[in-house]
């Protein structure tokens, strides 16, 4: 692929990931046993013009959750959760090569791109603050690389554009529906869910931060895909609400950055007799350190808490999301705490071994602790 010409306008870039893991505790350990599992992407990168670009992806996956086997809350929100996702990709896929992106961007004047996402959108252009969201080298699960709250729901199609302010202010605005929504005649690009953001990144050189809201209605919850099982707020019919999130990333030395965020959603439910307020909360801090040992290589750092539902405003929305009588919110706070070394073993491939520990998952601490050991191995060319 090096050696021969692809195509006179279009790029293709490969990425595999793959992933050795188990999960260790009185309750984890038993159900689960070592696994491994991969995500497979092909892009397709054209551009005519020079200054515009058309994304093709394809992906195959067939990625699994380690189970936290939780017993508590009880009834339907036990059992496994998203606190041990790899990924924001789907878990449940079986490996089929399917469209995952479809996207062409183009500049509008100096100052302005925009781009429009028939299939996979996304609020975000700027670059990412923090250092850890590269999937090939960043953390090992998708709440140390990346903050939730940035998607309150699972977006399909849409449009983004980035208005370049001034050298250290950029902004992102988006608007998108909700997935299974666009495509389907009967609900179509108005009448299901949404979402609409904006995002504004300023870097001051060492010091960069950022702040976002995100207005939002989904026919289904408010689902970040990780936290506990009740900071869904699902079953409880149609919400709205509004996401906000705040970031900040400083360089100490060209060895070492540090940085913080903190994530809120408010949230309304619609549903008949179980309408009411929620709020979910979460926030994280994080330690790099680039180049460790070789240059290209990253070692990190995740502290922090995963989303949590912290209040219902009344007794009827809180069974609705499936507490126990008297419970309106999560009974108490767990914590992510997570650890990774990315090594380069040449250009194109990188090995990552990696440890998480959660306290209290599905944030009740009458769970079990659970320990994951993860190796991630990443393939680019």
């Amino acid at each position: 692929l090096e050696g021969q010409q692809f195509s006179t306008t279009t790029k293709l870039k490969g990425q595999l990931l793959t992933y050795l893991a188990d999960a260790f505790g009185e309750e984890a350990g038993p159900a689960n046993n070592i696994s491994f599992g991969y995500r497979t992407r092909l892009s397709f990168i054209s551009s005519f013009s020079g200054r515009d670009r058309l994304l093709v992806r394809l992906q195959g996956i067939n990625l699994r959750r380690l189970d936290t086997a939780t017993e508590f809350s009880e009834g339907s929100l036990s059992g496994a959760t998203n606190e041990t996702r790899f990924l924001r990709s789907g878990i449940s896929g079986d490996g089929d090569v399917r469209l995952q992106a479809l996207s062409y961007r183009f500049p509008v004047g100096d100052k302005l791109t925009v781009s429009v996402n028939p299939f996979t959108n996304s609020g975000i252009l700027t670059e990412r603050i923090g250092p850890f969201a590269n999937p090939t080298k960043g953390a090992i699960t998708y709440f140390g690389a990346t903050h939730p709250t940035l998607n309150p729901i699972s977006l399909q199609s849409g449009a983004t554009a980035q208005w370049d302010v001034n050298p250290w202010l950029n902004l992102d605005f988006s608007i998108g529906s909700e997935r299974g929504a666009s495509n389907n005649p009967a609900i179509g690009l108005f009448d299901g869910g949404y979402a609409a953001s904006v995002r504004s990144v300023f870097d001051f050189d060492a010091l960069r931060f950022s702040l976002t809201y995100i207005h939002f209605y989904s026919l289904s919850g408010a689902d970040t895909r990780s936290g506990s099982n009740a900071a869904r707020i699902s079953g409880a019919g149609p919400v709205v609400g509004s996401a906000y999130v705040s970031g900040i990333a400083y360089e100490v030395s060209p060895k070492f950055r540090l940085g913080a965020s903190a994530g809120l959603i408010s949230a309304r439910s619609l549903g008949e007799g179980t309408k009411g307020d929620a709020r979910v909360m979460d926030y994280r801090f994080f330690f790099a350190f680039p180049d460790l040992g070789q240059k290209g290589n990253l070692g990190g750092i995740v502290l922090g808490m995963q989303p949590r539902l912290t209040d219902t405003s009344n007794p009827l929305l809180a069974q609705a999301i499936g507490f126990p009588d008297g419970q309106r919110n999560d009974r108490d706070t767990g914590f992510h705490i997570e650890a990774f070394y990315t090594h380069y073993l040449n250009d194109n491939i990188a090995i990552t071994p990696g440890i998480v520990w959660l306290t209290a998952p599905n944030h009740d601490a009458r769970n079990s602790d659970v320990i994951m050991g993860v190796i991630r191995t990443s393939f680019t060319f």
